[in-house]
C-alpha cells in the first residue's frame, strides 16, 4: 500500500471514529469515560472554533501521528521538525478541511490538508539565539570567550548588553496582555469587565522580567548560541546540546577534578550546602555544616593559557560543535568525536565511580570501534593505546596494558562479576579518565588526518587504524 492510500485510509478512519463517538448517547459516553479513559481524552478541536472538542479515540488520535511521520519521511530536513508540533498542525488542518469545510476525502483533499499543515509549521520556523546561564570559573577575565559557535560572557556583560532589550520587553508585555484580553472579548471568550488594567498588566510584565533576571543573576556566566531555522522545541534542544558540548570541551582541559562542576544552569549540579547530625552513645549531638562553591578556580589568564598552548585542539573541537546546529552535512568522523566527547562529559559529571568507568569505556569504544566484532576487548585496548602512547613501542606496551586494565574492570562491572562499591574503582576511574582525555585530544588530529587524506567514512577510519596498528603491534 503506497503512502497516498495509507493517508486516505487514515483520514477516513479518523472521521468514522469522530462520527461514531458523536452519535453515542450520553450513557455510553459516561461508561466510556470510566472504562476507556484514554479514548475519552483523545480529542480534536471543535470546528465551531469556540474552544470545545470532539472525541476521536486513541486509535484515531494515533493515526494523526502516522500521517505526520509519513509526511516527514520525504522531507529533506525532517530533523528540523518537532513531531508533536507537526501532528498538532495536521489535526488543526484536518478539522478545517474535513469537519468545518466538509470536503470529500480523496487524494487531492488529503494532499492539500497535509501541504497546508506543512506550510503552517514551516512558517513558524525561525532562527533563534538562546541564552543559557552556566557554572564555569570564578575569574571574570576574560569576560568573554568563545568555543566554536558558543559565546560565553559574564553576567555583568550580559545584563549591560541587554539592558534596553529587557525594558522594551516590559513595555511589550504590558501592551500584549491588554491586547490579548481585547481579542478574547471580541471572540466572546471573556467579559468586557475582565480586561486587565494598565496597572495589572504592568505587574505581570514586571513579574516576568524580574523573575528571569533573578534567575540569571544566580550565575556568573551566560552562554549564547544561534540555531538556524527549525521548530522552536528542536531549536532549544540543539542549543542545550551545543552548549553542553562546549562545556565538555572545557572539561577536557580542566580534567575530572574541576570539570565535574561545570554545568548549564538548568542541569543538576553538586550539592553546595549540607548539614550532618549525629549522636554518640552518651546521647551527645554533633552538628557539621559544609558549604562548597560551584565555580572552579581557573587561575590568572586561564583561557589565554589554553589558547596559547592548545590552540589546535580548541579550534578543532570548537569547529566540530557546528555539527549540532544543523544535522545536515555532519561528517562521520566529526560525529564520532562528538559522541565520544558526550560520553566523556557524562563520565566526568557522574557521581558513581562505577558508572564513570563504564561511560569512559563507552567513549573509548566510540572512538575506536568501526565494525561489528566478536570480541571488542583487543580492538579497544590496542587503539586506545595508539591514541595514548608517546610513539615508542615500549610506551605502546604500557598504554595497552593500562587500557586492558580499564576495559577489564568495565567488563566486570557490566557483567556483574564485581561490586559497584569495590574500593579499587577510584584508582581505575582516574586511569580511565586520563586515557579517555588523551584519546579524545589525539583523535582530533588523527580524525582530521584521515578525513583529509582518505575521506571521512567509517571504512576509511578502519583502514587507517589498521595501517597504524601494523607499525607497533607484534604478532
Amino acid at each position: 500500500m503506497n503512502k497516498t492510500t495509507q493517508n486516505i485510509n487514515d483520514v477516513n478512519f479518523i472521521l468514522q471514529e469522530i462520527f461514531r463517538f458523536t452519535s453515542m448517547p450520553w450513557s455510553e459516553l459516561k461508561d466510556l469515560s470510566e472504562d476507556h479513559r484514554r479514548d475519552f481524552l483523545c480529542c480534536v478541536p471543535h470546528p465551531d472554533g469556540r474552544g470545545g472538542s470532539l472525541i476521536c479515540g486513541r486509535e484515531a488520535y494515533n493515526r494523526f501521528y502516522e500521517l505526520a511521520k509519513r509526511c516527514l519521511s520525504s522531507e529533506e530536513k525532517r530533523d528540523d521538525f518537532d513531531l508533536q508540533a507537526f501532528t498538532r498542525s495536521i489535526r488543526e488542518e484536518f478539522v478545517r478541511v474535513f469537519l468545518k469545510e466538509q470536503k470529500e476525502v480523496d487524494e487531492r483533499s488529503v494532499s492539500k490538508m497535509l501541504a497546508a499543515a506543512m506550510k503552517k509549521i514551516k512558517k513558524m520556523q525561525k532562527s533563534l539565539t538562546h541564552y543559557i546561564p552556566c557554572v564555569i570559573v570564578f575569574e571574570n577575565q576574560p569576560d568573554r570567550f568563545q568555543i566554536g559557535p558558543v559565546h560565553f560572557t559574564t553576567i555583568e556583560n550580559f545584563l549591560n548588553d541587554h539592558r534596553n532589550d529587557f525594558e522594551k520587553k516590559r513595555h511589550h508585555l504590558r501592551n500584549a496582555s491588554i491586547e490579548h484580553a481585547k481579542k478574547a472579548v471580541e471572540k466572546g471568550k471573556m467579559a468586557a469587565n475582565k480586561i486587565p488594567t494598565l496597572e495589572d498588566s504592568a505587574k505581570h510584565a514586571d513579574m516576568m522580567v524580574d523573575k528571569l533576571l533573578e534567575y540569571f543573576k544566580g550565575y556568573k556566566w551566560v552562554a549564547s548560541v544561534t540555531i538556524p531555522p527549525c521548530d522552536e522545541k528542536v531549536s532549544l534542544e540543539r542549543a542545550q546540546v551545543t552548549v553542553e558540548a562546549a562545556l565538555n570541551v572545557l572539561r577536557l582541559f580542566f580534567g575530572a577534578f574541576y570539570g565535574n562542576k561545570l554545568r548549564q544552569g538548568h542541569s543538576r549540579g553538586m550539592i553546595t550546602d549540607t548539614a550532618n547530625l549525629t549522636r554518640d552513645a552518651d546521647g551527645n549531638l554533633f552538628i557539621a555544616i559544609s558549604q562548597k562553591l560551584e565555580h572552579v578556580p581557573g587561575g590568572d589568564n586561564w583561557f589565554q593559557t589554553i589558547t596559547d598552548n592548545y590552540a589546535f585542539y580548541l579550534e578543532a573541537a570548537g569547529s566540530a560543535l557546528n555539527s549540532y546546529l544543523e544535522t545536515e552535512g555532519s561528517s562521520h568522523l566529526c560525529q564520532r568525536f562528538l559522541d565520544a566527547l558526550n560520553w566523556y562529559g557524562q563520565a566526568v559529571t557522574e557521581q558513581m565511580t562505577s558508572a564513570q568507568i563504564i561511560k569512559y569505556a563507552a567513549a573509548l569504544e566510540r572512538l575506536t570501534v568501526t565494525k561489528k566484532e566478536k570480541d571488542l576487548t583487543p580492538v579497544v585496548t590496542r587503539r586506545t593505546a595508539l591514541l595514548n602512547f608517546d610513539g615508542s613501542k615500549e610506551d605502546f606496551g604500557r598504554c595497552k596494558k593500562d587500557a586492558s586494565k580499564v576495559y577489564e574492570w568495565r567488563s566486570n562491572l557490566m557483567h556483574g562479576s564485581c561490586s559497584p562499591f569495590e574500593k579499587k574503582l577510584g584508582t581505575i576511574s582516574n586511569l580511565a579518565q586520563r586515557m579517555t582525555q588523551c584519546a579524545l585530544f589525539r583523535s582530533l588530529g588523527f580524525f582530521l588526518f584521515v578525513e583529509h587524506t582518505c575521506g571521512y567514512t567509517q571504512n576509511n577510519l578502519e583502514e587507517s587504524y589498521q595501517s597504524w596498528e601494523t607499525k607497533f603491534i607484534q604478532a
